[in-house]
C-alpha cells in the first residue's frame, strides 16, 4: 500500500493561562527538509522538536508550526497602575539627577 506524503494536522489546548497552537503540513520530497516556527523564548524546544520529527518521518518538505498566546484579550489588555506608577517616579528621579548634573535632556 502507498502512503500520501501530503498532509496536514493541528491540534490546539490551553494550559496554566497559555493558549497553544501547533500546525504540520507536509509535502513530498526526496530527502527530509524541516521547517520549524516556534516561539524564540520557549529555550531548548527547536532541537526537542527536530529530533521528535526526525525520528517519526523519513522524507518530505514538512513545516512545524508552534503558536503560543496570553490568556484572554481583556487579560492582555490590562494595565497595572501599580507598576506604571513606579516606572514614572523612576523616571522623575532620573530626570531630577540628570538636570542638577546639567546634562541635557530631551523631550
Amino acid at each position: 500500500m502507498r502512503q500520501s506524503m501530503t498532509g496536514f494536522a493541528s491540534r490546539s489546548g490551553e494550559l496554566d493561562g497559555l493558549r497553544w497552537g501547533w500546525e504540520l503540513r507536509g509535502v513530498n520530497g526526496k530527502g527530509l527538509e524541516l521547517r520549524l516556527r516556534l516561539p524564540d523564548w520557549i529555550e531548548g524546544l527547536e532541537p526537542l522538536v527536530r529530533k521528535a520529527a526526525q525520528a517519526k518521518l523519513a522524507r518530505g518538505n514538512v513545516q512545524i508550526s508552534l503558536r503560543v498566546t496570553g490568556g484572554s484579550d481583556e487579560e492582555a489588555a490590562e494595565l497595572d497602575e501599580a507598576a506604571l506608577a513606579r516606572v514614572l517616579d523612576a523616571i522623575a528621579r532620573i530626570e531630577d539627577a540628570a538636570g542638577g548634573r546639567d546634562l541635557p535632556l530631551e523631550r
